[in-house]
């Protein structure tokens, strides 16, 4: 069963919402740990994003590197 959420940015799929409220700081180490699970690279390396905006969403961090890996594998493709 998905949950939706209605935020004042509009309707979004719940599992971007995160519980504990992180500070901005805090949200981007640990969003950078989930990213050097797949990546061996920091967010600091690679192309800039709007991770305030993510953060503001309520995504996890979890959920942003997911995000990143996916954008960083289609780029890949599209470079081949």
């Amino acid at each position: 069963m998905n949950v939706i959420v209605i935020t004042a940015k509009g309707i979004q799929d719940a599992k971007h919402i995160h519980p504990v409220k992180l500070t901005f700081e805090t949200w981007l180490q640990k969003m950078d740990s989930e990213l050097s699970k797949t990546l061996p690279v920091s967010y600091l390396d690679l192309p800039d994003r709007d991770y305030r905006e993510w953060y503001d969403a309520g995504w996890t961090p979890k959920d942003a590197a997911e995000e990143i890996v996916a954008e960083e594998i289609e780029e890949m493709e599209n470079f081949f």
